[in-house]
């Protein structure tokens, strides 16, 4: 899907027909990209061996970071209601066959990352792991967003490379700092 001309579509440019969105003006397609995908993941074979597992993982956090910015701007452009959904949560419940957790997960994820476009640059890239973000996204509160984003620049290279475990580390005194007295 080719959307990205300048700006993700509004939901005034939008058609919804079915499961597909069209541009009115210019019209976007899901060619069969998405189906050969899908059926080369379902013919894939996963060696039982560690390294091939990891670099399946690897391949699923680069889809994640994708899927997210999609989410994001989805969200942002309220195309949930064009399916008479209440918010982004509910729609990836129902049409993303999540749990309430999970979809509550992806989508505030989602959220937070349109707003921290360096973080989410690097997930894409692959210099942060799935693993980092969610350790970042947890700590940072919606209150905190714009703060974050104001010095993600300097911060995001700081924990390139660094593991799960030391990302939230390094995190920490930003959560500890966020908290209200009391």
């Amino acid at each position: 899907m080719v959307i990205r001309e300048g700006a993700w579509p509004t939901r005034d440019t939008l058609s919804h027909k079915g499961n597909c969105l069209t541009k009115v003006s210019n019209t976007c397609t899901i060619t069969g990209v998405f189906e050969t995908l899908t059926e080369d993941i379902r013919q894939l074979a996963i060696p039982v061996c560690g390294e091939a597992i990891t670099e399946v993982l690897a391949m699923r956090d680069c889809l994640d970071a994708k899927l997210s910015d999609a989410v994001g701007d989805f969200d942002s452009a309220g195309l949930w209601d064009l399916d008479s959904a209440t918010s982004m949560t509910a729609w990836l419940r129902q049409h993303g066959a999540m749990t309430k957790r999970e979809a509550g997960r992806v989508s505030g994820r989602a959220k937070k990352l349109r707003e921290l476009p360096v973080t989410a640059a690097a997930w894409q890239r692959g210099e942060l792991s799935g693993g980092q973000v969610e350790a970042m996204v947890a700590v940072i509160k919606p209150e905190m967003v714009a703060l974050f984003a104001e010095h993600e620049a300097e911060l995001v290279p700081s924990l390139v490379g660094l593991s799960v475990a030391d990302t939230s580390r390094a995190m920490g005194p930003l959560g500890r700092s966020c908290r209200s007295p009391g």
